[in-house]
């Protein structure tokens, strides 16, 4: 019972922290951090997730695109399963394919998308060139702050 509050206290009392999401489970992970388990929950998108996330299970949902700026925060993200997920290789998948190539460090199951050479063949998503994307909006925001100190 102590470490239940224990736990409880870190996951609180840590600056930016964010909640568990409602519609996933966590674990703590001892100082590591935490096990983010939201998978089978019919998700359309990734909820809003812990900064302290190292493990993130997302498999078995509804995702087609993961929304711009989702991952972030996770800094700490070890592991992610995007497995059985209906991902289409769109405008909604930009942002996890830039994502993906900057964070190799993080081992990632299911990265597949539909298309676009053929709907049934799934294409690995680190596979993809970008030219697929030639007619999306970027994903990444103008750091003009950034721009500026160069």
């Amino acid at each position: 019972m102590n470490l239940v509050i224990l736990a409880t206290l870190l996951i609180c009392c840590v600056p930016d922290a964010k909640p568990c999401p409602a519609s996933c489970d966590c674990s703590l992970l001892g100082h590591k951090g935490l096990q983010v388990d939201c998978s089978s929950r019919w998700l359309k998108e990734v909820p809003t997730l812990p900064d302290n996330t190292v493990l993130l299970y997302l498999q078995k949902n509804m995702l087609a695109g993961i929304e711009a700026g989702r991952f972030d925060r996770l800094h700490r993200l070890q592991r992610l399963d995007l497995s059985q997920n209906p991902l289409s290789c769109d405008c909604g998948i930009v942002y996890l394919k830039h994502w993906l190539d900057d964070n190799a460090n993080v081992s990632v199951t299911g990265a597949t998308c539909k298309g676009p050479a053929s709907p049934e063949t799934p294409t690995i998503i680190t596979q993809l060139s970008g030219n697929e994307f030639a007619g999306c909006r970027s994903t990444n925001p103008i750091d003009c702050w950034g721009l500026l100190k160069i």
